[in-house]
């Protein structure tokens, strides 16, 4: 008898089919299923944890809820109300509700009567920055020239519709730079633009924009806008012309005189000279920040953290004025007083490290093979060049004399060659 009730099923599914039993099966235990959760299945109530069914039903705890209010009068505390919050119960005979008559005065709030948590007086006042309103004078090609006010912090610029200020310029990239404001300056930044910023005819990556300053993007052209008190600029550069600084290095401290010209956002340059009044190097200041550099061969940066490894240094002049001459071609920093300052401490500490290590600055050395293998992207350069050097015989002096980089630099490429094996 099990063997017939076993072969049944086998024999139905060779006669149908797998498929027509799966196609004919499927569908009535879904419309079977159905029925059970929308009239069948029992769900609890999560208040009185009773059995609700169908599923769309609601409780009848759900008519019994009510707002109840105390019985007992409201009792009234120094710093607010205390209120009754006895929970509800289904089994509580709901009491009677009161009609409460209050009455909600609104006053307005002002921020000069606003006084401390505590009580006290206020003692602090706070200052905002004043920023002099900036704008630009847009002369799109073909088009009447325009003003837009700056008012954000941000400022985007470009040729899609998402930016503050559109410019109908194929030449302008989608997003092609933005206007950032920095306490009392306003900067610009190029955001990897197709055909690059320029300002004063230079192209930028970062830039201090200043009244008067002319901005271009592709056919663009833009005049950057300030209104200051003219009377005190006036009053102001005519002050400066008076003003000249000078001192021994052995009683300054070098970081000490940059960090006073940059918190007194000078403007001139600043001379080093050695003992026979010779010039070592120059920089030049533009509102407290380092804008150009200037030691022998070196320009920029490098010539910034040199001017902390090099120790022929005696006397210091800082004038008030324009860049001279021998920066008009140079490329402006972009990074700022207090990071350059940090680098250079950084490179001076590992420089005198290395040197206790490779203590003669004559010594040659011989490179082990003929190929360079080297993998750092970012000194790749250098040591190529290094690398060449070593092959003509060239000193660690004269390396430093020769390549338009900092000595620190040479020395750490050295140092990791030296590591591998690659010299001796």
């Amino acid at each position: 008898m099990r063997d017939r009730y076993v072969s049944l099923p086998l024999i139905l599914l060779s006669v149908i089919g797998v498929e027509q039993i799966m196609y004919f099966f499927i569908p009535i235990v879904m419309i079977f299923a159905g029925i059970y959760f929308l009239f069948l299945h029992r769900r609890k109530c999560p208040l009185c944890k009773r059995s609700v069914r169908p599923f769309w039903s609601e409780c009848s705890c759900a008519s019994e809820l009510s707002i109840v209010f105390p019985q007992e009068p409201v009792e009234e505390q120094e710093n607010g109300l205390v209120a009754d919050m006895r929970p509800f119960s289904h089994d509580q005979e709901p009491e009677e509700k009161r009609e409460i008559d209050s009455t909600v005065q609104v006053t307005p709030f002002s921020f000069d009567d606003a006084q401390p948590l505590s009580g006290e007086r206020v003692g602090t006042e706070v200052m905002l920055p004043s920023i002099s309103p900036a704008w630009l004078l847009i002369e799109e090609f073909g088009m009447p020239e325009k003003r837009y006010e700056i008012k954000e912090m941000v400022t985007s610029l470009g040729n899609s519709s998402n930016n503050d200020i559109i410019l109908n310029d194929r030449a302008v990239s989608r997003h092609h730079a933005r206007i950032k404001r920095e306490g009392k300056k306003y900067f610009i930044y190029d955001l990897v633009s197709t055909n690059g910023t320029r300002v004063n005819g230079r192209k930028i990556t970062k830039k201090w924009i200043k009244e008067g300053d002319i901005i271009e993007m592709g056919h663009t052209r833009m005049a950057f806008k300030t209104e200051e008190n003219e009377e005190g600029v006036r009053k102001q550069r005519a002050a400066d012309r008076y003003q000249h600084l000078s001192g021994d290095l052995k009683y300054f401290d070098l970081p000490f005189i940059i960090q006073t010209l940059t918190t007194s956002e000078r403007t001139g340059t600043l001379t080093i000279t050695n003992k026979f009044e010779r010039v070592i190097a120059m920089l030049y200041f533009e509102a407290g920040d380092v804008l150009f550099a200037k030691l022998g061969h070196l320009r920029g940066e490098e010539a910034f953290y040199q001017l902390f490894q090099s120790q022929a240094q005696d006397a210091f002049t800082f004038k008030v004025g324009l860049p001279p001459l021998e920066f008009e071609d140079s490329e402006e920093i972009v990074t700022t007083t207090t990071g350059l300052l940090m680098e250079a401490t950084r490179q001076q500490d590992e420089l005198k490290a290395m040197k206790v290590t490779y203590v003669d600055a004559n010594r040659v050395f011989r490179p082990q093979s003929e190929t360079l293998l080297w993998n750092d992207e970012e000194t790749k350069d250098l040591a190529r060049e290094i690398w060449a050097r070593l092959h003509r015989g060239e000193t660690i002096a004269q390396m430093v004399r020769k390549i338009p980089t900092c000595e620190y630099r040479i020395y750490h490429v050295l140092s990791l060659m030296d590591s591998k094996g690659l010299v001796a």
